[in-house]
């Protein structure tokens, strides 16, 4: 999502509930983006998510395969399933 800096001081706590929800949110001023609001990600989520990460690359291995991570998420922005 991206707002123009001009939009914020009347949806801030919009904008805030989105973020909540995971979305993030670009900040623009005159067409460039001055700041990304992202989601705080807790150790525990940090800790979850690399967990996951090393069970596909493990799972990959027993397969005889290569798991890249930066081409699966370039698969999952792209709605590739």
């Amino acid at each position: 999502m991206t707002v123009q800096v001009e939009a914020t001081e009347t949806t801030i706590t919009a904008l805030l509930e989105r973020i909540e929800h995971g979305d993030e949110v670009q900040l623009l001023k005159n067409g460039q983006t001055v700041a990304t609001l992202v989601p705080k990600r807790s150790s525990e989520m940090i800790a979850k998510g690399q967990a996951a990460m090393d069970r596909m690359d493990a799972r990959a291995k027993d397969l005889g395969l290569k798991f890249d991570y930066e081409e699966f998420k370039a698969d999952k922005e792209s709605g590739r399933r």
